[in-house]
């Protein structure tokens, strides 16, 4: 990757974050403008994501990364502006659950699209161009990996990606690409408002989490930061929890349950 001189961890570098426009994806967005790389977001909302871009200094390609064309287009617009892509953060999903026997066809082409087949070609448009520089990360925001009642779809797809990651790994890690994953908690963005906003649902959630508070999009940007700068050169299909210790005890409710508090 190039050499930082100044300017932040990541100054010098090229970064494209899929649904960037707003949650987990603008700060994550936010935090790499802060460490000094040059951020291209994307998602399928223009009036959005050109006022995130222009709030945080960054630039905005409308896209929607369920559509094949859009993915390449995305990254292909990227590498002619700057001239390079060194971070990919594959971060665009759908958030839906319920009960497995009214989960409709609608709702689980939504989910995989966007989060499995969405991942895997944006990274396929992004790895050559890589592994021709010589340096990359992809990085990958997913669902924890606990089983979760109500949540088969969700999980599944963010599975999915998880295990892209590693298949990629394999594929370009002699390269000088690195792939890696992360698994949030239960943070505060617009997919979980329907939630977190209801006090008894706040509740419960609080009730998962030994840290005794709800993550912040600041707590997964940190982590993401150090997966895509030089003190992770070493490492190769990280898969780090940043969810305050949910993960020790696994959820007191499934999925279900939360959804039906936060109506």
């Amino acid at each position: 990757m190039p050499t930082t001189n100044g300017g932040g961890l990541l100054a010098g570098r090229v970064a494209l974050v899929t649904g960037g426009s707003q949650g987990l994806g603008r700060g994550i967005a936010e935090a790499f403008v802060a460490e000094g790389a040059q951020v291209v977001i994307c998602g399928r909302d223009p009036e959005r994501g050109n006022s995130a871009a222009l709030e945080i200094g960054a630039e905005f390609v409308p896209a929607d990364v369920s559509v094949v064309a859009d993915c390449r287009r995305v990254v292909e617009e990227t590498v002619a502006r700057h001239g390079r892509l060194d971070i990919l953060v594959n971060n665009a999903g759908v958030f839906a659950v319920g009960p497995t026997p009214s989960f409709e066809e609608r709702q689980w082409d939504a989910v995989f699209s966007t989060k499995a087949k969405g991942t895997f070609f944006c990274t396929a448009a992004a790895v050559e161009q890589m592994a021709s520089q010589g340096s990359g990360r992809v990085i990958t925001i997913s669902a924890g990996s606990r089983p979760i009642g109500g949540a088969a779809a969700y999980s599944a797809a963010n599975a999915a990606a998880r295990q892209m990651m590693m298949c990629f790994a394999a594929e370009y890690g002699d390269r000088g690409v690195r792939f890696h994953q992360i698994e949030p908690g239960v943070h505060e963005t617009p997919a979980t408002a329907f939630l977190l906003d209801n006090p008894d649902a706040r509740a419960m959630a609080l009730s998962m989490i030994p840290a005794g508070r709800i993550g912040k999009p600041e707590d997964i940007a940190a982590a993401v930061v150090f997966l895509a700068g030089d003190a992770s050169d070493y490492m190769q299909g990280a898969n780090l929890i940043v969810d305050g210790g949910m993960w020790l005890q696994g959820p007191k409710a499934p999925a279900v349950r939360l959804a039906e508090a936060g109506r």
